[in-house]
């Protein structure tokens, strides 16, 4: 023959979890296991009643306790329950040690009285608590990104003319990151500036100028002559060329003479 926990117990079993949800329910339990078989026990199936099992466990790791008790202090349908070696029972549930082997200190046992009337369904008014808060992992904490910096159209210009002389510069996106240093100070070292990796007017003024006499080279004929503002391998021999050509001393270099003669101001 078939048994089932009587409808008065599910129902208040369902009002718990509902008030707990997620609650520990490791104690829980309503059907007797063998020790509870060789006894008397309203865990054990009462087949004469059809099967009905009047007894549950509740775990009370998560749900408030005090409030169950007087819930069912208050409700006519227990029988007695059990709790912490105690067991609450008879004329207003007076309270008397109890000395069975199980002392009930996980969870609460609650026995209905052996009637029809105990076992209907119907509302206990269990509402929770408080609770013991149902531990949980912290959210871990995202660091927030740095903001993006933004360009401008001079460093634009700057990483353009740079990468144009064959510098690396990375992504023209106008800021002035370590590529744009790094290519600045190539550029400066290479002119015999000082190299700080800052396009100021000192740096700004040896571009212009080294412009400004390729173009004047390749208005002298110097097919060849990239007008990129390096001062490479390639303009230090056109200069010399062109030195040669006009009587001017030939060291590559210009010099005040050779830019008065290219009419380089």
């Amino acid at each position: 023959m078939s048994y089932y926990l009587a409808p008065s117990l599910k129902q208040l079993r369902d009002e718990i979890d509902a008030a707990h949800p997620g609650r520990d329910k490791k104690s829980d339990g309503w059907i007797g296991d063998a020790s509870h078989s060789a006894r008397k026990s309203d865990h054990n199936p009462d087949y004469s009643a059809g099967g009905v099992v009047r007894a549950i466990d509740v775990d009370i790791s998560d749900i408030d306790v005090n409030k169950l008790m007087a819930v069912l202090k208050n409700d006519s349908r227990v029988n007695y329950f059990i709790y912490n070696y105690s067991i609450y029972g008879a004329s207003s549930f007076a309270k008397r040690r109890y000395t069975g082997s199980n002392p009930h200190t996980q969870h609460i046992h609650v026995s209905i009285k052996h009637s029809k009337s105990a076992e209907r369904a119907g509302a206990w008014g269990y509402s929770g608590g408080s609770v013991k808060p149902v531990a949980s992992k912290p959210k871990p904490v995202s660091k927030p990104k740095p903001a993006k910096a933004k360009g401008t159209d001079e460093n634009r210009s700057i990483q353009t003319a740079l990468k144009t002389m064959g510098l690396k510069v990375g992504v023209i996106d106008g800021v002035n990151g370590p590529m744009q240093k790094a290519a600045v100070k190539a550029f400066q070292k290479h002119h015999n500036l000082v190299q700080d990796g800052n396009w100021g007017p000192v740096t700004q003024k040896a571009f212009t100028l080294n412009k400004a006499v390729q173009k004047a080279l390749r208005d002298e004929g110097y097919t060849k002559q990239i007008v990129d503002g390096y001062y490479g391998d390639q303009t230090a021999a056109n200069v010399r060329d062109y030195q040669r050509r006009v009587g001017l001393a030939v060291d590559g270099l210009a010099g005040p003479k050779t830019l008065k003669k290219l009419g380089v101001k």
